[in-house]
């Protein structure tokens, strides 16, 4: 019996290696991963699901990536009304009072301190601590196929497995030690310059908004608090592994498309060059005067976000060609790869777009914009090239058609957005 549980844990810790090339056109530009095998995702997936209403708890208020319903959003629509708030949005605007920041830490997986995670896990998770031992804290087999075909392996000593959710967990875990004090810190900061009669940009000394997605750090910052926050994240998250990757740290510092540094205070001025000259890679890699990326919705103003749907606009079409140059045999795969992959790719735009485009004043069904237009024609256009019949030349998919491809899965159409 103990050989067999031994041999189950030794299993269950396997890895699939890959090697992924990055460049079409260099076969030696490769990025290899580790992959864990499928009973390992399963078991680490419901491990995390079980457990997930302690983990939302023990993360918050800084960690919307386990156990909370649409986490992500809350991040992005949060960021975009402090962008529309607290940030210039014109040549002579004065509200600017702070700054976005937007912190990018290096292949955080395989770097944050395994040592401390497990003494996380031993703190706050125990019952998970067992599972942590198979999966991490012992060395595991990585599989891989040579040339021939042939599987060989070699042992793994350290590091996380692509896609594993207990990799995703550990991270949650290792950043919330390093951002939930300093939250702290930003909130007794806030009440202090309120005590002092200091209340700030929005009646409480400033406060700030943190908010982490797994390894992705978000705030509104005001400019009081900016240089001690990133010099703290750095000396208290490099010795955890939490280190800042400078050529993707960014500030964004307003929406006019100039920078307002000429006209704040010497002492705001400097301590926004410092951080990015120190942690962003200078001004002019760092510093964003129209708008960033925020875990994929572009944030800031209205040329800004449209110069992106137009980009992705072109990527799905593109994408889409490239379906129907290799698949075109298989109308079953095209779908399947449009609806679960591509569609997502693009549907994530929408909430953004009508903010930035619907008419909010009216009932919802009147939010028909150009990029919706656009989403929805493309759309069409793909389902009437798999279904269409090669010998009827159909140049209008039928709206009894469009209604079954746009109704949810659940109501007994196809779920398509």
């Amino acid at each position: 019996m103990t050989n067999c549980c031994y041999i189950c844990c030794h299993l269950l810790a396997f890895n699939e290696s890959a090697a992924f090339q990055k460049k079409p056109n260099d076969p030696k530009a490769v990025r290899p991963i580790g992959i864990g095998v499928a009973w390992r995702r399963i078991a680490a997936s419901h491990a995390v699901f079980i457990s997930r209403d302690h983990i939302a708890s023990l993360l918050a208020p800084t960690q919307f990536a386990i156990g909370l319903h649409a986490g992500l959003d809350m991040i992005t629509h949060t960021m975009q009304t402090h962008v529309r708030r607290y940030l210039p949005s014109s040549h002579t605007s004065s509200n600017s009072s702070r700054v976005i920041l937007l912190l990018d830490l290096a292949n955080m997986f395989n770097s944050i301190s395994m040592v401390r995670a497990r003494e996380l896990i031993h703190e706050h998770l125990p019952h998970l601590l067992p599972l942590f031992d198979i999966l991490y804290f012992h060395p595991s087999h990585c599989w891989y196929r040579d040339h021939n075909g042939e599987r060989h392996s070699f042992m793994r000593q350290e590091g996380s497995s692509q896609g594993c959710p207990f990799a995703a967990l550990l991270a949650c875990l290792v950043m919330n030690d390093v951002v939930q004090p300093l939250n702290d810190a930003l909130s007794r900061r806030a009440m202090t310059r309120k005590r002092q009669g200091d209340i700030g940009d929005d009646g409480l000394g400033s406060h700030a908004a943190l908010m982490s997605y797994i390894d992705d750090c978000t705030l509104s910052i005001p400019y009081h608090d900016l240089r001690f926050f990133v010099d703290e994240f750095n000396r208290i998250g490099s010795p955890l592994g939490c280190l800042l990757k400078s050529q993707k740290c960014q500030i964004l510092t307003s929406t006019a498309g100039t920078s307002p540094l000429s006209t704040l205070p010497p002492q705001h001025r400097d301590d926004i060059l410092y951080v990015l000259n120190k942690y962003c890679g200078g001004q002019a890699a760092g510093e964003a005067t129209d708008g960033v990326r925020i875990l994929g919705a572009p944030i800031g103003n209205d040329d800004f976000v449209a110069c992106y749907q137009n980009k992705s606009i072109r990527k799905l079409q593109d994408s889409i060609s490239s379906i129907h140059n290799l698949l075109s045999s298989d109308p079953h795969i095209s779908t399947s790869l449009y609806k679960f992959s591509l569609q997502h790719y693009i549907s994530h735009l929408i909430p953004v777009d009508i903010l930035h485009n619907g008419n909010t004043s009216s009932s919802h069904k009147q939010y028909l914009t150009p990029f919706l237009a656009t989403i929805t024609s493309i759309t069409r256009a793909f389902l009437l090239k798999m279904t269409s019949n090669p010998d009827i030349n159909d140049s209008i998919l039928p709206m009894h058609a469009w209604y079954i491809a746009s109704t949810p899965a659940g109501m007994g159409g196809l779920g398509f957005d």
